[in-house]
C-alpha cells in the first residue's frame, strides 16, 4: 500500500498565534517505513499578491513553524503532502485562516478632539499598525443620538486621515461623534462603531459669586 492511499484525517490540528504560526500533526499509524518525509506549504494572500513557502520535511518532523509574524487581514492557508519514498504522494489536507483585526475603532483610528465653548474640532487618523487591511471610515457628528453631518474616507493602512469642524455651539452642551470603522480583507470584513459624547466648554465671562446690599435708605442703596 503505497502513501498515495493514506488518510490523514489526523493532519490538521492546526495551532496559530500572532506570531509566529505554526501547524501540527499526527504522523500516519500505517506504512510508516514507505515514508519519506512531508511537503509542508504556507500561503499569504493580500489585496495586492500572494507569497507562498514550501519545505520538505523529515519523516520524524510532525510540526513547521512559519517563519514570519501573522499579519492582521491576511488570509492565510497551510497544506501538508504525505512523501512517499517510491516517489508517491498522498491526498493534499489544506486549511485557511485570517487573523481578524482589533474589534476598537481607537486602535484602528486615531482621533484627535479639540474643544471649545463654542466649536468641536474632530481629526482622524488611520493606524499604521494594520498596513494590510482595508479601511472605510466614516465620522458623524450630532446634537443627539440621531446621525447628522459626515465625513468619510476609504482606502488601505495607516496614514488615511480627514478632519471637521463644527462651529456655533452652545456652550456647557454634550454632543456626540459617532465613528463607524469597516475593516476588509480578502476574504472576510467586519463592521465595528464607537460612540464618544464630547461636551463643550463654559462660557469665559465672569460669573457673580454674591451680592451685598449696603445703605439701603427710601431712595437708594449700594450694591457690592
Amino acid at each position: 500500500q503505497n502513501v498515495a492511499l493514506i488518510d490523514l484525517d489526523s493532519v490538521g490540528s492546526i495551532v496559530f498565534q500572532i506570531s509566529p504560526a505554526s501547524i501540527e500533526w499526527t504522523a500516519p499509524n500505517s506504512n510508516h517505513d514507505c515514508i519519506e518525509g512531508y511537503e509542508v506549504c504556507w500561503n499569504s494572500t493580500t489585496f495586492d499578491e500572494t507569497y507562498s513557502n514550501c519545505s520538505n520535511l523529515s519523516n520524524d518532523t510532525t510540526s513547521y513553524t512559519l517563519a514570519e509574524d501573522i499579519q492582521v487581514c491576511v488570509e492565510y492557508s497551510a497544506s501538508v503532502v504525505v512523501l512517499g519514498t517510491d516517489g508517491q504522494r498522498s491526498p493534499t489536507i489544506e486549511f485557511s485562516f485570517t487573523y481578524t483585526s482589533p474589534n476598537d475603532v481607537d486602535l484602528l483610528v486615531n482621533t484627535n478632539i479639540t474643544v471649545n465653548s463654542s466649536s468641536i474640532s474632530l481629526e482622524y487618523e488611520t493606524s499604521y499598525d494594520y498596513p494590510f487591511c482595508g479601511l472605510n471610515v466614516t465620522g458623524c457628528f450630532s446634537s443627539d443620538d440621531t446621525l447628522s453631518e459626515c465625513i468619510s474616507m476609504s482606502g488601505q493602512g495607516g496614514g488615511l486621515d480627514m478632519a471637521a469642524d463644527y462651529y456655533s455651539l452652545s456652550a456647557c452642551t454634550t454632543y456626540y461623534s459617532t465613528l463607524t470603522v469597516t475593516v476588509v480583507s480578502v476574504s472576510q470584513s467586519q463592521t465595528i462603531t464607537n460612540v464618544r459624547p464630547i461636551t463643550t466648554n463654559s462660557t469665559n465671562s465672569t460669573m457673580i459669586q454674591s451680592v451685598n446690599v449696603d445703605n439701603v435708605t427710601d431712595s437708594n442703596a449700594t450694591i457690592s
